[in-house]
């Protein structure tokens, strides 16, 4: 891991017995309480490995529907509420957004198509509605993370970088 970071200066990883190895724990258990819906476990899981990393602003994205852990929109919204309240509580700077999952995001299913549908969005192109969500996230992490003055200006930020194709580079 240390040598994606050096070389690609990030890496995404899964939770692993060498790496946040509490939250194994509280996978398990939630799997045999039958409390995977339980929002003080999830948000201990989501939050834990979150703050260990030293973020200052952290943008999660809630998702709801018939692929979600949640099936509806409201249970999403108790979950991204107290993901806010605890992160806030912790000195972290926090936006939700709810996202439904009845339907794929983009017109692609599957690891490659969707790397390949994401390269396309960095780099101008891809389908509309995984743009939005690309630039509603990244503008909000821009403003948490004080680079923008506003959410909106920071989405406007996103989108330039992606049409300008500097976010592929």
């Amino acid at each position: 891991m240390q040598v994606l970071l050096d070389q690609a200066g990030c890496c995404i990883v899964g939770q692993s017995e060498q790496l946040v190895p509490a939250d194994g724990i509280l996978y398990a258990a939630r799997d045999v309480t039958a409390t995977v819906d339980s929002l003080p476990l999830i948000t201990a899981s989501i939050l834990s490995k979150k703050l260990v990393e030293g973020l200052s602003a952290l943008v999660v994205d809630v998702k709801f529907g018939g692929a979600a852990v949640f099936p509806n929109q409201e249970q999403a919204r108790e979950l991204a509420k107290t993901l806010v309240g605890v992160g806030a509580s912790l000195g972290l700077r926090v936006a939700a957004a709810l996202t439904a999952m009845d339907k794929p995001l983009g017109r692609c299913v599957g690891h490659a198509l969707e790397v390949e549908e994401a390269l396309l969005c960095m780099d101008g192109a891809g389908p509309p509605d995984l743009r939005d969500l690309v630039t509603t996230l990244g503008g909000a992490l821009l403003w948490l993370s004080g680079h923008a003055g506003t959410q909106a200006q920071g989405a406007a930020r996103v989108a330039a970088a992606l049409d300008d194709g500097s976010a592929l580079g």
